[in-house]
């Protein structure tokens, strides 16, 4: 039954999904199996959904289950709420997230006053994130071949990038930028 709710074109499938999803941790992550399927495929076929419609079957379905792929799917939406609910993942303790993250907001363009703000929030959460978990120390505190050093340390940099063309430097300077809180 899933499976065939997956994939319908019609819109109502994503309530009854949501509504199956909420009645068990297990039937969580059954339904998050397929939640890619209900992201890409559209009334009229694969790829016809804007992300507003992507995003209002994403958001509960992330409370409800956190899989893997629809948190990969999450870094091609390009807008200030997919990193919203990426964050929230992150909060979680997912921490694929983090590359979704920065995946999604290097793709932002044209955000209005308030998704500018939202996005710049989460991608300095998430660079603050890296820099506690995974890069204090520096690379002598990291030696560990599982650490990943300098793959988190081209993702903080990747972040830092998205984060210049989200708050553009022409721009008024972000509030509570601290210049004492860089590194030299």
């Amino acid at each position: 039954m899933v499976h065939g709710l997956a994939f319908s074109n019609s819109r109502e499938a994503d309530k009854i999904l949501l509504r199956l999803a909420a009645e068990s941790p297990k039937s969580a992550k059954v339904i998050g199996k397929y939640a890619v399927h209900r992201m890409v495929l559209g009334p009229k076929g694969f790829g016809d959904l804007n992300d507003k419609i992507r995003m209002d079957f994403a958001e509960p379905m992330l409370k409800l289950d956190m899989d893997r792929k629809l948190i990969s799917y999450l870094g091609k939406i390009h807008e200030a709420r997919a990193l919203r609910a990426l964050m929230h993942c992150l909060e979680k303790g997912v921490k694929h997230a983090a590359s979704a993250l920065v995946a999604s907001a290097e793709g932002l363009k044209n955000l209005s006053l308030k998704d500018s703000e939202i996005a710049a929030q989460a991608i300095r959460d998430v660079m603050e994130y890296m820099e506690v978990t995974h890069l204090r120390g520096g690379i002598t505190a990291h030696m560990k071949k599982e650490d990943n050093y300098l793959e988190w340390q081209a993702l903080q940099a990747r972040a830092g990038k998205a984060l210049l063309m989200v708050k553009q430097p022409d721009r008024a300077p972000i509030p509570a930028f601290n210049d004492l809180d860089l590194d030299f």
